[in-house]
């Protein structure tokens, strides 16, 4: 499992079902001016264990990127995740 970066426009929580998910988490550090574009930084990375939740935000404040962590337990699936979202009223950027 593995996804690019991305944001969902919506609030929501994401929790690690299999094995363990890498999360790391960006921050846009212009102003999205220009079309297809956008410079971002890293905030942070963690590592979410089966059982363990994270949240994500709306809009800019949920940039971020999910990828399994590669040692997973024998005899389990790859990384499985769980996830809720509940949609913003607030327009996307």
């Amino acid at each position: 499992m593995h996804y690019s970066i991305h944001y969902h426009g919506s609030w929501g929580i994401v929790g690690a079902y299999a094995n363990d998910v890498k999360e790391t988490r960006y921050e846009r550090r212009e102003d999205g001016s220009t079309e297809g574009f956008a410079y971002i930084e890293q905030l942070s990375a963690s590592i979410l264990s089966p059982s363990s939740t994270t949240t994500v935000l709306p809009l800019n404040s949920g940039i971020h990127k999910m990828k399994a962590v590669e040692d997973s337990q024998e005899g389990l699936p790859p990384a499985t995740q769980k996830n809720e979202f509940w949609r913003s009223k607030q327009p996307r950027v």
